[in-house]
């Protein structure tokens, strides 16, 4: 049977470097990398999101019951209506000024200084680093300063409307610079992985 030389022109046709991509071939893909699983993933987002949880809770407990709970009930038989909005601070920096001048003249124990200015500093610190952990959408300042401040905000109010503790805008101002310290300590530790290339 002759050689068509029309075939050969056309196989040659189709695959020079002028043909459209349909006619070339794919390049070889055995090299490419495998990619993560998204099990290991999931399980790692789950197991954040349960330590979160519980951290949510145990803060929860120690801000909002910080009297016995043998006492809760007493307390809420006690509590009236025009009780709501008695104690208020809405003068910043002035519990912290009292508290420190108090500690100087020899009043309060350092002990309680700690409880009561670096302990609602610290304690929101995981607040801050857990939230662009577990959602994508508050991995920019203003979006987790804003969740931070509603969740706070509203913690002083339960406050200061059962009578569980005292609406103070220091403590607002407190626990936001520990989410705040919180958000930084993950930009810095997501700005390491990226320089190592463990994104």
């Amino acid at each position: 049977m002759p050689y068509d030389l029309r075939l050969k022109n056309r196989w040659v046709a189709d695959r020079s470097p002028n043909a459209p991509f349909r006619n070339r071939r794919r390049p070889s893909r055995g090299h490419a990398k495998p990619a993560k699983p998204q099990t290991e993933r999931r399980a790692l987002f789950i197991v954040c999101a349960i330590l979160f949880a519980v951290y949510v809770l145990v803060l929860l407990r120690l801000v909002l019951l910080k009297q016995p709970v043998s006492m809760l009930g007493s307390m809420l038989a006690r509590w009236r209506p025009e009780d709501i909005g008695r104690h208020v601070n809405l003068i910043p920096f002035v519990t912290i000024r009292q508290f420190v001048v108090a500690q100087q003249n020899g009043y309060l124990n350092d002990d309680i200084i700690f409880q009561n200015l670096a302990g609602n500093l610290l304690a929101f610190v995981p607040w801050g680093f857990g939230l662009p952990v577990l959602s994508a959408r508050l991995r920019r300042w203003i979006r987790a300063l804003l969740v931070s401040a509603a969740f706070i905000l509203g913690i002083e109010l339960i406050q200061m409307v059962t009578g569980f503790g005292i609406f103070d805008v220091d403590d607002i101002l407190l626990n936001l610079a520990g989410a705040a310290a919180g958000f930084a300590l993950w930009r810095m530790t997501r700005a390491i992985q990226n320089r190592r290339g463990c994104v």
